[in-house]
């Protein structure tokens, strides 16, 4: 195989992804799996009632994401504290990115817009990169889009989706995909494999009872209202300007004719879910950017194959040479040692002076002091918003200094940014500093 410069820019996300994944720890969700993981595999089946908080302990509750839990709990056993977390994101991720590039050289056959498209995934993805259950869904769905392009493989969607049913509560957005290409291909074979890939996932752990996973989450908007990931993106937020960017390529997709009307079956609905939601963003950009490589329902030939230079011995080496520099600044990337975010989580000099009695704190604290703190440390509440519902809300608005959310709930310590306008008015009226460091405080009265 020719080494060319091309296979440089191939390689790019994947450097730059391997340091993305060693910044410090911010993922409180994936906490709160590893300690589901663990119970799971103590007990030999799935949880069904929630066993981490104290008012909602006992309470029905399922783990969705049954399997990535057990999966945490099994890399848990076998190094340090999270050694293992940027090791799965890159992994995970990277094959998001190659399956990204792969659809597009498999609907362009030219290196370079494959090259240019995972790029621009990588950019799109890299806010949401993260080791919690979600990061399964980004490759599975990457995946699925590449099963479509080729017929023979559709069969390949039916397993693929029970393993997304089993790993991320997302899954109803791969079976979205299957019935929205068949509708743009006019094929029925296609419809019924997405109709066989919904049955299939009650055929997981959580049989029928995954559906009611999925009315919970539905019946508690409110508190997903509340938590910044399910609010509407932001596009003055730079992050997600790279989204802007994959949508204005679908536009030129259009304007090349790699995309025809019909196609606008699917990429219009996943249009429409990114403005839902700020975590619907990557799933419609891995679609979109398949739309940029090329539409499903487009009935395009081959596109022409360009005549090539061959490549000089010196270009050879050159690029031989870069690619095995890239290789190890990927390498020192993933070797770089991971910390705690301090404007995520609370330092141990903060969190070891809690009482052991429930504390309102962030929710996503809360789910880092499942990791650290119990059993030992009561639960007041954390990020699950189809469990806690209006209790989020709750915990909301005394965030936001209504300190009659604490007295309505009987507390006696609160655990917040130590700058924020809750622990100002708490100290004003009479609360006093138990801990702190320089962006938390614990108060007590």
């Amino acid at each position: 195989m020719l080494l060319r410069r091309r296979y440089l820019y191939l390689t790019a996300p994947f450097v730059a992804l391997a340091w993305l994944v060693t910044l410090p720890f911010t993922d409180n969700a994936v906490l709160w799996h590893i300690r589901a993981g663990e119970l799971q595999a103590a007990s030999g089946s799935v949880l069904r009632v929630d066993p981490f908080s104290v008012s909602h302990g006992g309470l029905a509750w399922r783990t969705q994401s049954w399997l990535a839990d057990l999966a945490y709990a099994w890399f848990e056993r076998f190094g340090p504290v999270l050694s293992w977390a940027p090791f799965l994101m890159f992994v995970v991720a990277g094959l998001t990115i190659a399956s990204i590039g792969l659809g597009s050289w498999m609907a362009t056959r030219d290196t370079n817009t494959a090259a240019l498209t995972m790029v621009v995934g990588f950019a799109t993805l890299a806010p949401f990169v993260a080791a919690r259950p979600t990061v399964f869904s980004y490759a599975l769905l990457s995946l699925l889009v590449v099963v479509v392009r080729v017929e023979r493989l559709w069969w390949v969607a039916v397993p693929l989706i029970w393993v997304w049913g089993s790993v991320h509560g997302s899954f109803p957005v791969g079976i979205g995909l299957l019935v929205l290409v068949a509708v743009a291909l006019k094929s029925r074979k296609l419809f019924a494999i997405a109709a066989l890939s919904a049955v299939t996932v009650t055929l997981g752990a959580h049989g029928f009872a995954v559906v009611d996973i999925l009315q919970a989450f539905l019946e508690n908007r409110d508190a997903l209202s509340v938590i910044s990931e399910w609010q509407r993106p932001d596009f003055a937020n730079p992050f997600l300007l790279p989204f802007v960017v994959v949508v204005l390529g679908v536009v030129l997709a259009f304007t090349r004719k790699r995309l025809v009307a019909w196609d606008l079956i699917v990429i219009g609905p996943f249009v429409v879910y990114a403005l839902v939601a700020e975590r619907n963003i990557p799933h419609a950009a891995i679609v979109l950017l398949a739309g940029f490589g090329g539409g499903w329902a487009s009935r395009r030939g081959r596109a022409a194959q360009k005549p090539q230079r061959t490549p000089s011995p010196g270009e050879r080496r050159l690029v031989a040479w870069g690619l095995v520099v890239v290789a190890l600044i990927g390498a020192v990337g993933l070797t770089r040692t991971v910390g705690w975010s301090p404007s995520r989580f609370p330092s141990p000099a903060v969190t070891d002076a809690l009482a052991r009695s429930e504390v309102l704190t962030d929710p996503a604290v809360g789910g880092y002091l499942v990791y650290v703190g119990w059993p030992e440390q009561p639960i007041f509440i954390d990020d699950r918003a189809e469990l806690f519902g209006s209790k989020i809300v709750d915990v909301a608005r005394a965030l936001d200094g209504d300190a009659g959310v604490i007295a309505a709930y009987d507390l006696d310590q609160v655990l917040v940014r130590r700058d924020g306008v809750l622990a100002d008015r708490l100290r004003a009226a009479g609360w006093t500093t138990k801990a702190d460091d320089e962006q938390w405080v614990l108060l007590g009265r």
